[in-house]
């Protein structure tokens, strides 16, 4: 049986959380999920005042779904944070949660770093579908077979000025990495001075 998973994971430096969570929920026999539809899922989970600060998937085939079974099978984490009193006495106001999302069950969220003014998420979430990310980095030639690491993030370095809603997308095999603007669901370019490569999917 496949499920939703909320659990911790790590991100921009957090601590991982200090006990693993236990099953909450099943989903049923799902194949493959949408990985905005799981973020949406995933903020009704964290009640009111769930404000998504990121999605990170791995294993995102062509048409933008995340495959749970048989080869290549992939995940989603969801961070959202919480700046208003949340429903019942598993979460607190002021913190960075995860939810992980993979063919294992529904946990409860763990709680990761306190925010801040400056990492504050926002509750809106990404415009663009993940399956226009990939139409996006087709047209920049890249394969339609190879599966890539989609990260969406409320402040994704986009070029000059701010960070803004945006989209990386990343090829393992390849090492290719590009970036989509999540108000226009097209390639940024040139694209930006970020450093190495992620970790692995």
């Amino acid at each position: 049986m496949v499920a939703l998973i909320v659990s911790y994971a790590s991100h921009a430096g957090t601590p991982r959380a200090e006990k693993p969570p236990g099953i909450a929920l099943e989903l049923g026999g799902i194949a493959s999920i949408d990985p905005v539809a799981a973020a949406r899922r995933v903020l009704e989970l964290g009640g009111r005042g769930a404000e998504l600060a990121s999605i990170e998937c791995s294993a995102v085939r062509s048409d933008g779904q995340v495959y749970l079974r048989g080869p290549n099978q992939g995940s989603v984490t969801v961070w959202y944070g919480l700046d208003v009193a949340p429903r019942g006495d598993s979460l607190v106001r002021g913190y960075y949660y995860s939810a992980r999302v993979d063919a294992a069950g529904i946990h409860d969220a763990q709680r990761g770093d306190a925010r801040s003014a400056s990492n504050s998420g926002k509750p809106l979430l990404p415009q663009c579908t993940t399956r226009q990310v990939w139409d996006a980095a087709h047209g920049q030639d890249v394969p339609r077979d190879l599966p890539a690491q989609l990260t969406f993030a409320q402040g994704t370095p986009l070029g000059p000025g701010p960070s803004r809603p945006g989209w990386h997308f990343y090829v393992r095999a390849t090492n290719l990495q590009l970036y989509i603007d999540d108000a226009t669901c097209q390639v940024v370019r040139p694209p930006p001075d970020t450093g190495a490569a992620p970790d692995g999917e």
